[in-house]
């Protein structure tokens, strides 16, 4: 009977001593770690974690979402997004983590957390976690659209750019030429976000294209995509231009190009004239966009206009011609207009009275002071002629600067003078086949005493 209850009190104090120690690890059992709230863009992959110490045999860990059990241990239960998640354990069997992918918008409605169960009894939870969903437009945003395929000018047109309508909201900008377009109208209307800008259209366009530019903070590379509309087709009617001389020199042919920027090509140039011009003064070629011309000048002033043609419409431009002429051009000849079926020169005095009347007055002008030097020059050439005299047989006799009186009229100019003979030599013009002796003389007086030489 002793024996009896000395086994008695054992098996009593084993249990007790058994219930104390697996009170004890109860009370061991802990999360050091928790869930926290985490930040997930839609379509992207995310994951949670726990960890726990104090885990006795037949205790699991299991993620919860709300009521919903998700995993026991290591091994995913069957749910409706048991494709979407993927469990981890390691650090020992200590740390638990769920991988969620993708993320869908509808996960920020639930709370997830971790649960400890033994014997499927939920001994521990951790605390609960949320996560905040942020949405990035679907892959084929942006979108842009033109409203027609080709405009002619001054046509208005229409740019549109469209993206989801997401949180957080992505903006999206339209820019030209690198520059933003100010004028764009935002819209949202059936879960998109448009920008549409209306404008009119005009050459300057053509083979131009609008981007639109789409950046989300959903993620901290400010993700940027892009979409083009255009390039456009802009078709407009010829810019007219005629490239040539203003001033026409009579007698020469000039050329004058009619030019046309137009899309689609020209397709007819026409020329005209005001007043009507003949044809034997001008001529048109290369397919009617060159025009050769040579007219009189009683054609000043003449009016040349040049009009294309293409599929929009026409536009022409015109020019005044002025004539003028250059006396000293030797191949300048004066014809009488219409003389020549060929381009030749013509002159009608009576036309105009402007710089080439006053270039015939300055001519003439100098013409008559020629001849009158001419005629000074001359008479003073004679006059030089006139002072040499000639012998018979036409020869030239030099004349002397100072002439001596013959001794017959001589009056003695020496009256009082101490020398005992006075003697003068005189000299004489006379023809050189005359006796040379009788050219000098001497002159003896004997009541002179001096001698005097004339020089």
């Amino acid at each position: 009977m002793l024996s009896l209850c000395s086994i008695f009190i054992a098996i009593l104090v084993f249990r007790t001593f058994e219930f104390v120690y697996a009170d004890d690890k109860a009370v061991s059992l802990q999360f050091t770690s928790h869930p926290t709230d985490n930040d997930a863009i839609e379509g992207t992959k995310t994951l949670l974690s726990c960890y726990v110490e104090g885990l006795s045999q037949g205790m699991v860990v299991s993620w919860m979402r709300d009521d919903t059990r998700l995993s026991k241990g290591t091994e995913l239960l069957n749910n409706p997004n048991k494709k979407r998640y993927k469990l981890e354990v390691n650090n020992s069997g200590h740390m638990y983590i769920i991988f969620i992918d993708p993320v869908q918008m509808s996960d920020a409605d639930h709370l997830f957390f971790c649960a400890v169960y033994k014997n499927d009894v939920e001994l521990l939870k951790s605390k609960k976690c949320r996560l905040n969903i942020k949405q990035v437009p679907s892959l084929q945003f942006p979108q842009c659209s033109m409203s027609k395929p080709s405009y002619i000018e001054n046509d208005r047109a229409t740019v549109t750019c469209m993206t989801e309508d997401v949180d957080p909201e992505p903006t999206i900008t339209l820019m030209y030429e690198n520059r933003p377009v100010t004028k764009a109208i935002k819209e949202k209307s059936d879960g998109h976000v448009t920008k549409k800008y209306t404008f009119t259209v005009d050459r300057k366009y053509d083979g131009k294209t609008i981007i639109c530019s789409q950046r989300t903070t959903a993620v901290q590379s400010s993700e940027l995509r892009n979409c083009s509309a255009g390039p456009f087709r802009i078709k407009y009617k010829p810019n007219v231009t005629i490239q040539g001389n203003l001033y026409h020199h009579i007698g020469k042919e000039e050329l004058y190009v009619c030019r046309a920027d137009a899309k689609p090509a020209a397709n007819m140039y026409l020329w005209s004239f005001e007043p009507n011009l003949p044809s034997e003064y001008h001529k048109i070629e290369n397919n009617d966009q060159v025009l050769r011309l040579n007219i009189p000048d009683n054609y000043n002033g003449t009016t040349i206009r040049c009009e294309v043609y293409n599929s929009v419409g026409s536009s022409m431009q015109e020019i005044q011609i002025f004539t003028y002429y250059d006396p000293s051009d030797p191949t300048f000849t004066v014809e009488k207009v219409g003389s020549s079926n060929d381009f030749t020169n013509n002159k009608n005095p009576g036309s105009s009275v402007d710089s080439t009347t006053m270039l015939s007055i300055a001519g003439s002008a100098l013409m008559l002071t020629a001849l009158l030097i001419g005629i000074l020059l001359c008479y003073f050439q004679i006059c030089k002629i006139q002072r040499n005299s000639l012998t018979a047989s036409g020869y030239r006799i030099a004349q002397p600067e100072v002439y001596f009186v013959p001794k017959d009229s001589i009056a003695p100019s020496v009256q009082n003078c101490d020398c005992n003979d006075w003697k003068r030599t005189v000299g004489i013009q006379v023809p050189t086949d005359l006796d040379i002796e009788s050219v000098y003389m001497d002159i003896e007086d004997g009541k002179k005493t001096c001698s005097h030489k004339s020089v």
